[in-house]
């Protein structure tokens, strides 16, 4: 019984690993390809700006 339980976590384990490599290679090809899009992800992920701008950083109130 132990077995079974710990061989179905370790399958679903395999299987989300499996969908991050896949996610992180349509993102590696993204960025290899599309300036446009690295700039888009640099902005939104990491709050990177251009010299001449400004971020404002709007938090809602809890």
């Amino acid at each position: 019984m132990k077995l079974k339980t710990n061989l179905r976590n370790i399958e679903h384990q395999k299987r989300f690993y499996e969908q991050e490599i896949k996610r992180n290679q349509q993102l590696l090809e993204k960025f290899q390809y599309d300036t446009a899009f690295m700039e888009q992800f640099g902005r939104e992920k990491y709050l990177l700006k251009k010299d001449n701008e400004v971020i404002y950083l709007i938090v809602p109130e809890e």
